[in-house]
């Protein structure tokens, strides 16, 4: 396994999982108004 290419794995799991987080809160954010 290339060192690089887990690197860059985590990066877009690592981004993946913060534009869940925002999109939730926002969502919530949205119903609760």
């Amino acid at each position: 396994m290339n060192n690089t290419y887990f690197m860059k794995v985590m990066v877009i799991l690592f981004v993946g999982v913060k534009l869940l987080l925002i999109n939730e809160k926002s969502y919530k954010i949205n119903f609760n108004a």
